[in-house]
């Protein structure tokens, strides 16, 4: 593979589910490349989730192209191919748990691809390893508590050995410690892997480990930027119905009470480590 084609691309796309509707996402152009941590961020009915459902060819464009390393979306016979570069978890963990272990669970997708057995169980090992699921390798999933089945969809992702792995809205139907569970070690792949990771999601607190944010308004890309740049713009993202984290609220409050408080401001530490240097 070329390095000049590791990349997913985006160019004039948009996307109606029925003729004479609105486009439920709109000129979209944009490249998420190898390596980097893209955060998608807008309110309910956005467009982010459709847009995710165009990285591996679940949707595609009405208008435009999206190319996966230099393949087109489009080309039926490329679509098996996409996919094994493009992982994909959703919401709900339990429509991608298929298997009575876990263990069964990650091999699923490798042992579709008609791998060996031996790197079937290399493949296994590593991805159980990376998202923290070993000693739970001989359980049923429907043990798990959610964040840990959640963990376990990405090992089965991790486990194809993707070049971008997307998550559309992870921790949606997760408790609060779940959530946690999930964000560190979205922080920990992004470390470890070289893989790019899109994070769906329509809270701006999940944004922050991201190396960009794009944020969706109406089907349209209205911002694409490091989460410290698109944190600025508080009317924009008041405009597309989303609330900053609360570090950057309370400091704008702050601000606008005569505080000299930094505009970079993006976590509860910096904030108080910011004040107290007042």
């Amino acid at each position: 593979m070329k390095e000049a084609t590791n990349f997913i691309s985006f160019a004039g796309v948009s996307h109606y589910y029925n003729e004479g509707d609105s486009p439920a996402i709109n000129n979209i152009n944009a490249v998420i490349r190898r390596g980097e941590f893209i955060a998608v961020v807008g309110a309910n009915g956005s467009g982010k989730s459709t847009l995710a459902r165009h990285m591996n060819a679940l949707l595609l464009p009405s208008r435009g192209k999206v190319l996966v390393n230099g393949a087109d979306t489009r080309d039926a016979e490329k679509t098996v191919d996409i996919r094994k570069h493009v992982g994909m978890v959703f919401q709900n963990p339990d429509n991608q748990l298929v298997a009575a272990l876990v263990e069964e669970d990650v091999a699923f997708g490798p042992e579709n691809l008609g791998l060996d057995p031996d790197e079937i169980v290399l493949r296994v090992d590593s991805a159980l390893t990376a998202v923290g699921l070993s000693e739970f390798r001989n359980k049923p999933p429907h043990l798990l508590s959610g964040g840990q089945k959640q963990r376990l969809a990405i090992a089965g992702a991790l486990a194809m050995r993707p070049d971008y792995l997307v998550l559309d809205e992870p921790t949606a139907m997760l408790d609060p410690g779940g959530r946690k569970e999930v964000l560190s070690l979205l922080g920990c792949l992004k470390k470890e892997y070289g893989m790019a990771l899109v994070l769906i999601t329509h809270l701006m607190e999940e944004t922050l480990l991201a190396d960009r944010v794009w944020v969706m308004s109406g089907g349209a890309l209205v911002a694409d930027d490091s989460p410290r740049q698109v944190f600025r713009h508080l009317e924009l993202l008041a405009e597309a119905g989303l609330e900053p984290a609360p570090a950057v609220m309370l400091a704008a409050r702050l601000r606008r009470a005569g505080w000299d408080v930094p505009e970079h401001i993006l976590t509860l530490d910096e904030l108080v480590n910011s004040i107290c240097r007042l």
